[in-house]
C-alpha cells in the first residue's frame, strides 16, 4: 500500500486521523494482534472504537423474588382467588321441559307463525343466485341475524354435587307452559334459518363495511357455534 501510494490522504473519523497513522503503530503489540486475528484493520480499529463507545447498555433486569417473599406469596394468593371465581357452565343450553299439556293463546301462534314466514323467505332468497350481494349489503338485515345467532341461548352455572350421600329432590322447573317463554318452537327454527342464510351470503359479506353493534353479535355468535359442546351444535339442522 505505501508502495502504490493508496489510502495515504484518506481520513476517517476526526481530521488527521489517516487510516496508515504511523503512530497507531507504537499501540501494544498484544492489543493489536488480537484485534487483527479478529479480521479488523485500522479503519474497523478506529470504527469500533469510535461507535461501541457510545452503545447504552440496556439496564439490567431484578431478579424475581423467591418464593418464600411475601410479595411472592401474595401473587399466588391473588392466582389462587381468580381461579376461584372462574364459574363452569353446564355444555347444554337451558332449554324448555316437555310437558303433557301446554296451550297458547291465538295471538302467541300467530306471531309465532308470522316469524317463521318471513324467516323462510329470507332464508329462500338466499339462495338466488345474485342475492347474496344486495342482501350483505342491507345493514338491517344484517343486525337482525346477528341478534338471532345467540337470542336467548345460555348455558346455566353448572351445580356442584352435594356433600351428603343424601340426594336432593331437584325441582321440576317446566318453562314450556309459561306464559312468557312460549316461542321455544318458533326460535329453533328462526336460528336454523339465521344461521342457513348467513352461510349463503357469506361469500359476499363484508363486516369492515359496518358498525361494532352490528359486527361484534355475528362474530360472537358464529364463534359461539364453532365451540359451543351441546348436542344442538353438533347435530345437523333438523329442517335440512
Amino acid at each position: 500500500i505505501d508502495i502504490f501510494g493508496i489510502l495515504m490522504e484518506y481520513e476517517v473519523g476526526d481530521p488527521g486521523h489517516k487510516a496508515l497513522d504511523h503512530k497507531a503503530a507504537k499501540k501494544d503489540e498484544s492489543h493489536g494482534l488480537l484485534h487483527w486475528q479478529l479480521g479488523g484493520g485500522d479503519t474497523t480499529e478506529h470504527i469500533q472504537t469510535h461507535f461501541e463507545s457510545k452503545m447504552e447498555i440496556p439496564p439490567r433486569r431484578k431478579a424475581p423474588p423467591p418464593l418464600n417473599s411475601p410479595s411472592k406469596k401474595k401473587d399466588l394468593e391473588g392466582k389462587a382467588k381468580s381461579h376461584r371465581n372462574i364459574k363452569l357452565l353446564e355444555d347444554e343450553p337451558r332449554s324448555r321441559d316437555e310437558t303433557p299439556l301446554c296451550t297458547i293463546t291465538h295471538w302467541q301462534d300467530s306471531l309465532a307463525k308470522r316469524c317463521i314466514c318471513v324467516s323462510n323467505i329470507v332464508r329462500s332468497l338466499s339462495f338466488v343466485p345474485g342475492n347474496d350481494t344486495e342482501m350483505s349489503k342491507h345493514p338491517g338485515l344484517v343486525l337482525i341475524l346477528g341478534k338471532l345467532i345467540l337470542l336467548h341461548h345460555e348455558h346455566p352455572e353448572r351445580k356442584r354435587a352435594p356433600q351428603t350421600y343424601e340426594k336432593e329432590e331437584e325441582e321440576d322447573k317446566g318453562v314450556a307452559c309459561s306464559k312468557d317463554e312460549w316461542w321455544w318452537d318458533c326460535l329453533e327454527v328462526l336460528r336454523d334459518n339465521t344461521l342457513v342464510t348467513l352461510a349463503n351470503i357469506s361469500g359476499q359479506l363484508d363486516l369492515s363495511a359496518y358498525t361494532e353493534s352490528i359486527c361484534l353479535p355475528i362474530l360472537d355468535g358464529l364463534l359461539h357455534w364453532m365451540v359451543c359442546p351441546s348436542a344442538e351444535a353438533q347435530d345437523p339442522f333438523p329442517t335440512v
